[in-house]
């Protein structure tokens, strides 16, 4: 239903579902969302993983998935080249990908309270990140 709703808001630039258990019903938010919006908030959602659909999100610019248990991000994030804050606070990720580097618009990117092992000295070739959250990662 909530899918259907989105599809029809065609000048819908936000889109903040936080507190909400959307779990399976992400790629058809996603689907709804291609080519409009700029910002998605899905925090405290019970999203365990991103579909590697999240790449049709070419203008998204903001994307918080903060408290939501994911442990791995997909390679196709790498492809959100207009992204500019990047929030995965308090999720299980224990690694970070080297090519996040691709995202050279990142300004803002938050990995507080995850199992962080190492980060990829890639994070040193992001020239526009002003901030960076690393709070409580192990």
């Amino acid at each position: 239903m909530l899918p259907d709703l989105l599809m029809q808001l065609t000048n819908l630039k936000e889109i903040q579902l936080q507190d909400n258990p959307i779990g399976s019903d992400v790629q058809h938010i996603m689907t709804a969302m291609v080519e409009k919006s700029t910002s998605l908030t899905l925090e405290d959602s019970n999203l365990r993983h991103l579909s590697p659909e999240i790449k049709m999100l070419e203008v998204l610019e903001e994307l918080v998935l903060d408290n939501c248990s994911i442990s791995i991000l997909p390679r196709q994030l790498i492809q959100l080249t207009s992204l500019t804050t990047l929030s995965m606070a308090h999720n299980a990720l224990k690694y970070v990908d080297a090519a996040i580097y691709r995202l050279t618009r990142l300004q803002t990117l938050s990995l507080a309270s995850n199992q962080l092992q190492n980060l990829p000295i890639e994070l040193m070739d992001m020239p526009n990140i002003r901030a960076l959250d690393l709070r409580n990662t192990r």
